[in-house]
C-alpha cells in the first residue's frame, strides 16, 4: 500500500479543482491555519481532514483504502486476483472477484475497484474489445474523480493527486490507448503520472514499482513512435531505480529493453555503434540473470541473443 502526505493531497486537490483557501477553509478553520496545512507546518487532526475532504468532495479516509474495516479479510484475496493477473490467469481472477463482489463494500473506491479489475480480466479472458476495456475503466475512475479528462489535458504544474488504484486504472487506460491506435493518449498519460511522483505526494515501495512500470512503458512507447533517444533517457531512470532499490530482475529488464532501443536506433540510423552497444546491452542483461541464478529469464536471452545476433552468447 503506497504512503501519502496529507497536506500535499489538499494543497494539490484545491489547486486541481481551482478553489482558494479561502473558499476550502471557510467554516472549518481560519485561513492561516489552512495555509500551514498545506504547508506542512502544522499537524491536521482527523476531523479536519475529513471535513476538507468533504468539501473537495475528496475520498476523506487518510489511507485511500480499498478494503478497509469490515473489508480487511478480502485484502488475501484482492492479493491472489493481483497475482493471477500478473501470470495471465484470468480465469481464476475472474473467480476470486466473485468473492469479493459478494463481500466487499460499496464505498465508491470499492466500486472503482471492483469496476476496473472486472474490465482488465473480462478483457483478459477475450469478452470486451480494449475499447470496451477503455470505457469501463474510464467509468470506473470517474467514480471518485469525474473530471479526469479536464485534469490530463490541464499544461500547468500542479496535477491531481491520484491514489494507487487511481493510477493503475490510469496506466491500463494507457494500455489501451496503445493497444487502439493512440500512443499519443498513452505518452500523455504516463508523463502526467510521472508529474504525480515528482510533486511527491506519493511514496513506499508500491509507489516506487508503479513508477518503474510507467518508465518503462513510457520508454517502449516512445520507442514505438521512434523516438529512440527519449526512450533511452527513460530506461536510464529505470536502471537507476532498479539498482537503488536492490530490483534484481527489473535491472534485467531494463538492460535488455536498452538493447532493443539500440538494436531499432541501428537499424534507423545504421550506425555500427548502435549496433555494437545494443549486442553488448544484451550480454550484461544476460550475465546480470546468471548472476542471480535466474535460470528461466536466463535461457530466454540466450535463445533471444541468438535470434538476433546470429551466434552463441559469449561465456565469460
Amino acid at each position: 500500500m503506497a504512503n501519502y502526505r496529507a497536506n500535499d493531497v489538499i494543497r494539490l486537490t484545491r489547486k486541481a479543482v481551482g478553489l482558494s483557501q479561502e473558499a476550502v477553509s471557510e467554516g472549518i478553520c481560519s485561513v492561516e491555519t489552512f495555509s500551514r496545512i498545506e504547508r506542512g507546518k502544522t499537524k491536521i487532526k482527523g476531523d479536519t481532514y475529513k471535513k476538507i475532504m468533504e468539501r473537495l468532495e475528496r475520498n476523506t479516509d487518510k489511507f485511500y483504502a480499498v478494503c478497509s474495516g469490515e473489508d480487511v479479510d478480502l485484502l488475501d484475496d484482492v492479493a491472489a486476483i493481483e497475482n493471477a493477473i500478473a501470470k495471465f490467469d484470468y480465469q481464476l481472477a475472474d473467480s476470486i472477484l466473485g468473492n469479493v463482489r459478494e463481500n466487499i463494500g460499496d464505498t465508491p473506491e470499492n466500486k472503482q475497484y471492483v469496476e476496473g479489475i472486472k474490465a482488465i480480466i473480462d478483457h483478459g479472458n477475450g469478452k470486451i474489445s480494449a475499447e470496451t476495456e477503455k470505457l469501463y475503466l474510464e467509468h470506473a475512475l470517474m467514480l471518485t474523480v469525474p473530471d479526469y479528462k479536464i485534469f490530463l489535458h490541464k499544461s500547468c504544474a500542479e496535477v491531481y493527486p491520484y491514489t494507487e488504484h487511481e493510477i493503475i486504472i490510469l496506466m491500463n487506460i494507457a494500455a489501451c490507448n496503445a493497444r487502439t491506435g493512440n500512443p499519443e493518449g498513452e505518452i500523455q498519460i504516463y508523463n502526467m503520472l510521472l508529474k504525480c511522483f515528482q510533486n511527491g505526494y506519493i511514496s513506499g515501495e508500491k509507489c516506487i514499482q508503479l513508477k518503474i512500470t510507467i518508465l518503462r512503458n513510457l520508454a517502449y512507447a516512445l520507442g514505438r513512435k521512434e523516438k529512440y533517444h527519449a526512450a533511452i533517457k527513460m530506461t536510464e531512470c529505470v536502471k537507476k531505480l532498479s539498482l537503488k532499490y536492490d530490483y534484481g530482475y527489473k535491472l534485467c529488464i531494463a538492460i535488455n529493453d536498452m538493447s532493443w532501443i539500440y538494436r531499432n536506433l541501428y537499424e534507423n540510423e545504421l550506425q555500427e555503434e548502435y549496433y555494437n552497444i545494443g549486442k553488448q546491452q544484451y550480454r550484461q542483461a544476460y550475465y546480470l540473470a546468471l548472476a542471480r541464478k535466474d535460470n528461466i529469464l536466463a535461457e530466454k536471452l540466450k535463445n533471444g541473443y541468438q535470434r538476433f545476433y546470429q551466434s552463441d552468447i559469449e561465456i565469460v
